[in-house]
């Protein structure tokens, strides 16, 4: 297990999910979505990229990294709940 690749590969996986939440956020926001829609918008999201990111790895997270599969879908989910709402209400205030 190379500790090097393995951070590298946490870093890119970070930087995926930080692009989801700015981008789910303006979805979120252009789409006119409030209150729990929007959180539902947010989470959907973000579980459809860390399975995207599980199948890019086909299935062997073991291979990449040594998070649990439990803390590999709540990883970053504070860090990305930020940037989303952000974005989520910056745009919402842009197009309503």
């Amino acid at each position: 297990f190379d500790m090097t690749a393995a951070q590298l590969n946490l870093k890119k996986m970070d930087t995926v999910r930080s692009f989801m939440g700015i981008v789910s956020g303006c979805v979120a926001g252009v789409c006119g979505l409030t209150g729990l829609p929007g959180l539902a918008c947010f989470i959907i999201l973000h579980l459809a990229v860390s399975i995207a990111l599980l199948i890019k790895m086909k299935f062997n997270l073991k291979e990449y990294t040594r998070q649990s599969l439990l803390s590999f879908f709540t990883a970053d989910l504070q860090k990305c709940g930020m940037s989303f709402m952000l974005f989520w209400t910056l745009f919402y205030g842009l197009v309503y």
